[in-house]
């Protein structure tokens, strides 16, 4: 075999193992990108509706169910991009779009995490409020 046809043979099978491995590695480096993306999005989300989220826990607490369902009405209106779940000692307030009850959610986290129900899988992040624990999800 002469020494031209060795060299193209070995370019012809290492330049798409290079273009494999590059694209591997692309898709590696996008996809955390936009897991880190969705996560500081889902930080943004729990920071801007954790007030109205006490609101709500606190309204529900003093046993003001008018006052309690125009909590929860403006607490999901301002959270219309994200599921909410506020668990709470009175109960559990939940909107959007979020994994089904059967889910098993972990406890209190601060860095966000995959929930998986069934066949979907979702990322939420856990924040404690004051008297109980918010809830953000996002498919």
């Amino acid at each position: 075999m002469r020494l031209s046809a060795r060299v193209g043979l070995a370019v012809g099978c290492t330049v798409p193992l290079l273009v494999l491995a590059s694209g591997w590695l692309l898709t590696h480096l996008v996809a955390r990108d936009l897991h880190r993306a969705g996560d500081q999005h889902l930080r943004r989300r729990a920071a801007a509706i954790a007030p109205d989220a006490r609101a709500l826990l606190r309204a529900s607490a003093d046993n003001r169910p008018r006052a309690a369902d125009q909590r929860e009405r403006h607490l999901f209106s301002a959270a219309l991009d994200v599921g909410v779940r506020v668990q709470g000692p009175d109960g559990e307030f939940s909107g959007g779009p979020q994994p089904g009850p059967s889910a098993r959610l972990p406890e209190r986290t601060g860095v966000p995490v995959t929930v998986r129900d069934g066949a979907r899988s979702w990322r939420g992040l856990a924040r404690p409020v004051r008297g109980g624990t918010l809830w953000v999800f996002a498919p």
